[in-house]
């Protein structure tokens, strides 16, 4: 999902994607952008503040199935886990250490995910 936001710190704060009749915008303002992701629970995660920014992450993360939940505080599943393993493992290092702090942060802050 894409959507459109002047704000970015307003739309990580969102727990879920503004909807395009709800938009303020102005004709003279230039929209942002933002990838959005629904996690199978219906829970919307902010994944990239543009698209190419998207694009990038993917690259990343080798278009692996469910790379996107390591951009959440839901975490890979086995399956992406031992795929991230075989494939890059220093990748699924860096999004292990990411996913424990995001979590740590959500229980100290008390949600907003």
């Amino acid at each position: 999902f894409i959507a459109a936001d002047t704000s970015p710190a307003a739309a990580a704060a969102a727990s879920s994607p503004p909807s395009p009749s709800s938009s303020h915008l102005h004709q003279h303002q230039c929209p942002r952008a933002q990838v959005w992701f629904q996690d199978l629970s219906a829970r919307w995660h902010v994944l990239a503040g543009s698209f190419s920014e998207y694009f990038r992450v993917m690259a990343a993360h080798l278009g692996l199935p469910n790379w996107q939940y390591a951009l959440t505080d839901v975490g890979l599943d086995p399956v992406a886990r031992q795929w991230f393993a075989f494939l890059e493992p220093e990748r699924l290092a860096v999004d292990l250490e990411r996913g424990r702090l995001r979590r740590a942060r959500k229980v100290r802050g008390g949600g907003g995910g």
